[in-house]
């Protein structure tokens, strides 16, 4: 998202820009708001240059944005776990101590997901149904945004 400044509004009064970024500035105080690139190029019938923007922005006569918007950032559904009741003692039941561990690393985080769960735990799955019958987690579906090469954005790495 491109708008104009104050600076660019008294530089188009003063004439400072040249031909085509007057022609950008004007179109941008002709809309009042902020435009895309898109609706830039659609409203002068020609490509704005990407290297014009940025100049314009170092001259300090337009603001530039950079906005994800729901259809280009993916998520997925990742599942979560975490303790039903914080506070619960699993000492006293009858758990390995696998389980024991398991249990330790989730009261730790408070939720993490089952992904950096696997990592560290090789059964993982059937310790977390067999608690979750328990009643002593809980799973629960989580989307999470991914980067565009398919990272999550915020990741918990467990050290040992």
């Amino acid at each position: 998202m491109v708008e104009i400044t104050r600076q660019g509004q008294s530089a188009l009064e003063e004439n400072l820009p040249l031909p085509e970024e007057t022609k950008i500035l004007q179109l941008l105080c002709r809309l009042g708001k902020a435009a895309s690139i898109k609706q830039l190029n659609r409203l002068s019938k020609q490509a704005v240059s990407q290297v014009l923007i940025q100049d314009m922005e170092a001259h300090g006569w337009i603001n530039s944005q950079k906005i994800l918007k729901g259809g280009t950032t993916k998520h997925r559904l990742v599942k979560y776990v975490s303790l039903l009741d914080p506070n619960l003692s699993w000492k006293e039941n009858k758990i390995g101590p696998a389980k024991e561990k398991l249990l330790d690393v989730v009261k730790q985080h408070g939720e993490i997901s089952l992904e950096v769960l696997k990592e560290n735990f090789p059964s993982v799955n059937r310790h977390v149904k067999d608690l979750q019958k328990d009643g002593i987690l809980s799973v629960l579906l989580r989307k999470e945004y991914r980067d565009p090469l398919g990272r999550p954005l915020k990741r918990i790495v467990l050290r040992n």
